[in-house]
């Protein structure tokens, strides 16, 4: 493992330090008159023509918020939240309309090549130094994109630039109660583009980290330490004005501790840990043809390949094979706790456009899918292998019938190696815009969750000393969605945009975690994955975007509500001690939460402010004493966060076009955080909430040229 981890962490280093050398002159990104998006509906349409309603968060946005990964970049997105899934290793999780994000699917240049097993950590472990933009679809994705896309899609557009350049970035970051003194952090990005733009390639390095935080100072951390190495490349061909080969590269190393506060302790040698290194290399290559003015196709492969080694456990729960330790077991092997996953996927996409009559598209895709994921836990003992197959079809219309109209409405049908039968999902989009100012979306779309091993489902957690383990219950039948919304869109003047989006999503067959907990194993807490019967999540979303140069500011605002039709049991087995937690409500959402962002440009310096509220929101928690002995469950609702980011950047304009900006900033200024935590090496390690980071002062550089 070390020397596969070695192999990725050298060539990001080498590309880090090289390219720092190069100097030529900086791209200039071209300005176009209106946003094109293709997410919604697989072929570029101007933002505000399509009826799939898409929200865009550009590099300019990028760069206010100082977004190193994906995952900082969609705190700061309306109506999307981030959270925390553990306190030992501080798994990233996105929601969006309410739903987890084994409901939402993540596109990279709309090949949704985002695997069960890289879900779990990936969200921050894509860099943003090659995204030049972020476009996010709200339900109605699975129609196109298939399994997975039930809540919607997360398209990350790479960057391509016209000519030459690059930029070197270089920071570091001081959170409350850090555990060590903390490491520099830094990206680059070089350009190359040949003078008739016929070809270009792009080189990028990052090497990202973030230190350990003890915030209740009980010899256990709280935020798990991170050391990010990634590297890769895209390069494009044209051979002519309508043709285009391109290929991406992303390799990224991370690895991942917390636990007890010795943190460069052997794991298995301290009193609770939890260790992941995990490799992902991501390749895909793709090709688009134009065939004259009324057809157009590609296609694309791509392959992922996810490797995790890992270790959970540590005395307090795996016993001790020294005599004179408290948790001495004469069982106890060295080898307890250590696992290794592997994931593979191989995916086949293509498209094909006809444009029989003006406003007029017609789309057939063709998509297959083919993963592999092997597991083996020793101390769950666990070990199996999974192979999922899919075939998905999907037929769409585009059609505008006039300037005040749009309608996209298709199918998809998919073929699913976990099911006996074909599973057809409909959908419709409707754009109505009786004014150039005034538009009017609604859609209804359905979708599915195939019986497949997810994220969660790959993630072990730790309470009383037991290890939690989640298996899928023989004859789990797939969940099946079904969403309506209504959004409106008001341009007031030519500096003020009001949007509001209002949805609601009925699931059926809902899938959840019942404990099945099995007294012949009493280091492992098992959970079933089953079918809950029916539910429903419900919200509005109102936003609010002001330009009054130089100042911007964008408002937004969420209310949502989640229910099961029936009473379902969170927790519990009804013994003594471990009492029956019994709800008919969503837990982990927030019953409202919003965003504010301002940005003023002062001439001399930039300004940047940033707000994020939290609601309350129901938590499961296991309740144990200082023996590890479970003591009770509780249902706990939440107290509200709000944190406040600010910053400030200089730009010095060098010779030759070149740049240098300077950055300022603390976020989460208030250091509004979880103040319950659970204490010492027997807590429920899922009991965590509210805002991702406690307070955190951070200085950058940035060199362009």
């Amino acid at each position: 493992m070390n020397t596969c981890l070695l192999l990725i962490r050298l060539p990001a280093a080498v590309l880090l330090l090289s390219l720092a050398s190069v100097s030529i002159l900086r791209a200039q990104e071209a300005e176009t008159l209106e946003e094109v998006v293709i997410t919604g509906t697989g072929t570029p349409r101007g933002l505000k023509d399509t009826a799939v309603r898409t929200q865009v968060f550009d590099r300019e946005e990028l760069r206010q918020v100082r977004a190193v990964t994906l995952a900082e970049a969609l705190e700061y997105n309306p109506g999307l939240r981030m959270e925390s899934t553990c306190q030992n290793c501080s798994a990233p999780e996105v929601q969006m309309l309410g739903l987890q994000q084994r409901y939402v699917s993540v596109l990279a240049d709309g090949i949704p090549n985002f695997t069960g097993l890289a879900a779990v950590y990936g969200l921050e472990q894509i860099p943003s130094a090659l995204v030049e933009r972020i476009e996010i679809v709200k339900g109605g994705g699975s129609a196109l994109y298939g399994p997975g896309a039930v809540a919607g899609v997360i398209n990350v557009i790479p960057r391509e630039p016209e000519i030459s350049g690059g930029e070197i970035n270089l920071g570091y970051e001081h959170l409350e109660n850090q555990l060590d003194a903390g490491q520099p952090t830094g990206s680059t990005v070089f350009h190359f583009v040949s003078h008739d733009g016929g070809y270009g390639v792009t080189l990028h390095g990052m090497r990202g980290y973030n230190a350990a935080v003890d915030r209740n100072k009980d010899g256990f951390s709280d935020i798990a330490r991170r050391d990010l190495w990634a590297g890769g490349l895209r390069a494009w061909w044209r051979p002519d004005d309508t043709a285009k080969l391109t290929l991406d590269y992303l390799a990224t190393s991370e690895d991942r501790r917390g636990g007890s506060n010795d943190l460069d302790a052997p794991p298995n040698s301290v009193l609770i840990a939890e260790e992941i290194q995990t490799l992902r290399q991501v390749l895909t290559l793709g090709w688009t043809q134009e065939v004259g003015d009324s057809f157009d196709f590609r296609f694309s492969y791509s392959l992922s390949d996810v490797a995790r080694e890992s270790y959970y456990g540590g005395e307090a729960t795996l016993g001790s094979g020294d005599p004179a330790s408290p948790f001495f077991d004469p069982a106890w092997t060295p080898q307890l706790g250590f696992g290794t996953t592997d994931n593979r996927l191989h995916l086949f996409d293509s498209a094909f456009n006809w444009k029989p009559a003006e406003g007029h598209i017609a789309t057939l895709g063709l998509q297959y899918r083919n993963e592999i994921i092997e597991d083996t836990q020793i101390a769950l003992g666990r070990a199996f292998r999974d192979h999922y197959e899919n075939l998905g079809i999907m037929l769409q219309h585009d059609w505008t019938p006039s300037k005040h109209w749009n309608l996209v409405y298709g199918t998809r049908v998919d073929f699913h190696s976990e099911l006996e039968d074909f599973v057809l999902s409909p959908r419709v989009a409707v754009k109505y815009a009786p004014t150039e100012r005034f538009r009017i979306r609604t859609g209804w779309s359905t979708g599915f969750r195939a019986p497949e091993t997810f994220d969660e489902d790959l993630h072990i957690n730790n309470v009383g000393g037991q290890l939690q383990s989640i298996t899928l219950a023989q004859g789990l039948r797939e969940e099946r969605s079904m969403t309506v919304s209504l959004a409106p869109e008001w341009e007031v003047t030519e500096r003020v945009r009001v949007e509001m989006n209002l949805y609601h999503t009925w699931l059926r067959d809902t899938f959840i975690n019942v404990e099945t907990d099995n007294p012949a194993t009493p280091n492992i807490l098992e959970f079933t994955k089953r079918n809950g019967g029916s539910s429903a999540v419900y919200g509005g979303e109102l936003a609010v975007f002001l330009d009054f140069e130089p100042l911007t500011l964008d408002l937004s605002y969420t209310e949502q509500r989640g229910y099961f039709d029936s009473t379902q049991t969170l927790l519990g087995s009804g013994a003594p001690g471990d009492n029956l937690i019994l709800s008919d409500r969503y837990t982990r959402l927030p019953e409202r939460f919003g965003v504010v962002r301002a940005n003023y440009d002062a001439g001399w310096a930039e300004f940047f402010l940033a707000g994020r509220l939290t609601g309350p929101m129901l938590v499961p928690h296991i309740v144990t004493d200082n023996a590890g002995a479970q003591v009770r469950n509780e249902l706990n609702r939440t107290r509200s966060f709000f944190t406040l980011d600010i910053g400030m950047t200089k730009r010095f304009q060098l010779e030759a076009g070149r740049v240098l900006t300077a950055s300022l900033g603390v976020k989460n200024l208030f250091d509004d955080f979880q103040d319950d935590l659970d204490r010492g090496p027997f807590h429920d390690s899922t009991y965590i909430y509210g805002p991702r980071q406690p307070r955190m002062i951070y200085v950058g550089l940035k060199y362009e040229f």
